[in-house]
């Protein structure tokens, strides 16, 4: 009897034991599942975390180059499991050597994060220039089994950077072509930068006048020319002038002063409206100077020749219409030179008739003989009734052609002419 009591207190005490396991077990699945519900919500979370990330994101082996794991950002590459790095971004069908850096083997040897720019190729075979990041991971005994890299697409930068820079060749190559020199100045601090070209005009290297600064301008310019000048960037300053333009003479290094087509506009301003930074070109202008004043001074003679000048000078078109008349037009022919350009009267209306016919086959034998200067002379009517002698010397100018053009020539009354005036008069007084 107390066999049996002991036997149903043992399985009464089984039976608890059992109950208990059974609700640890329930216990333990259900702390499991959590778990689980767990780690999915985490995974969830880090996948749609990874697939945010607007840039193609991998994890790469490296030991056989394969791509475990990319985001959505890599579809422009158009990975699978069994892809190579080598293969996804660089169109190779072996690993890159030579060419350029490579992160995966840099990571290896380094056993540190990388950053490198690459060229990569899209699925659609179009270029794209990009920063390259690498990190290593490392499993328990530091080893290095895998390494994650992202991708920044750079193109639009790069592109704008190549542009950037043609741009500014093609500005270098236009400097050189026009040989200016350049300037850049902070108005505010005197802080100026010249090329060295702007130092040459002046004869001199870069080297040889640094340090620079404005005071550098001032130091080879005519003091004359620094009030010009001043005046002048006021008056940009502002606002009178949209444009600074001055022409100014510098010392040159042999000791003779140039001429210097300064000009600039201000590009930057302070908050206050004050000018800030401006830039602008040196262009040497001696030998225009130099030009025009030859030029003045030819002109200048030129007047003082026709105004001295006894006789008549004629640039005439075929009709002996005259395209300008200079001289003493009125003093030898009565006519004034408005009446000449006029065509009222032509010159060869006023030709003697007698000498008409001798005239015209003067002009005519030196027009047909291509014959380039004719002499003559012949008599004119002037407005007054009385009868001059000219003597005239005819240029003819001919096209590439040998068609004539116009006639270029001198009138004046001829010497010979009143030598025997003189000797007449002086004869008839002997016989009288």
């Amino acid at each position: 009897m107390k066999d049996q009591e002991k036997t149903k207190e043992q399985l009464i005490n089984e039976l608890g034991e059992l109950r208990q396991r059974i609700i640890n077990l329930e216990s333990t699945e259900s702390d499991h599942k959590k778990l689980e519900e767990k780690i999915q919500k985490q995974k969830k979370f880090l996948e749609a975390t990874f697939n945010s990330l607007t840039h193609p994101f991998y994890v790469i082996d490296v030991n056989d180059y394969s791509i475990k794991l990319s985001n959505q950002a890599t579809r422009i590459y158009d990975v699978t499991k069994s892809t190579k790095c080598y293969t996804l971004t660089h169109k190779r069908n072996k690993p890159c050597t030579g060419e350029h850096l490579c992160p995966l083997e840099e990571v290896k040897k380094t056993k540190k994060p990388v950053k490198t720019e690459h060229i990569h190729y899209d699925k659609y075979g179009n270029t794209r220039y990009v920063d390259i990041h690498g990190y290593p991971i490392f499993d328990d005994k530091g080893n290095i089994t895998l390494m994650i890299e992202y991708t920044l697409d750079i193109t639009k930068r790069k592109k704008a950077e190549e542009a950037l820079a043609q741009e500014r060749q093609r500005l270098s190559y236009i400097l050189r072509g026009t040989n200016v020199g350049t300037w850049e100045w902070n108005v505010q601090t005197g802080e100026t930068t010249y090329n060295e070209r702007w130092a040459e005009i002046i004869g001199y290297t870069l080297e040889e006048i640094s340090p620079v600064s404005i005071d550098t301008w001032m130091k080879f310019t005519h003091p004359d020319d620094i009030k010009v000048s001043d005046e002048l960037l006021e008056k940009h300053f502002n606002g009178e002038l949209y444009y600074f333009e001055c022409q100014s003479r510098m010392r040159h290094k042999n000791g003779d002063w140039i001429w210097v087509l300064d000009r600039g506009k201000v590009t930057t301003w302070t908050e206050d409206g004050n000018p800030l930074l401006m830039f602008g070109t040196h262009q040497d202008i001696t030998e225009r100077k130099r030009a025009e004043e030859a030029l003045r001074d030819s002109e200048e003679r030129y007047r003082s020749f026709f105004h001295h000048f006894q006789g008549i000078a004629f640039r005439a078109r075929l009709d002996f219409t005259p395209v300008f008349f200079h001289g003493a037009v009125e003093k030898i022919t009565g006519y004034t030179i408005e009446e000449f350009i006029a065509g009222k009267p032509r010159w060869d209306q006023i030709v003697h008739p007698d000498d008409v016919a001798y005239f015209q086959e003067r002009v005519m034998k030196a027009l047909s003989s291509k014959k380039e200067s004719a002499e003559d002379e012949h008599r004119i009517i002037c407005k007054n009734g009385k009868v001059r002698w000219i003597h005239q010397l005819t240029h003819v100018v001919f096209d590439n052609s040998g068609k004539p053009l116009y006639a270029d020539g001198t009138l004046y009354e001829s010497p010979n002419v009143r030598k025997l005036r003189r000797h007449c008069g002086k004869v008839r007084k002997d016989w009288i």
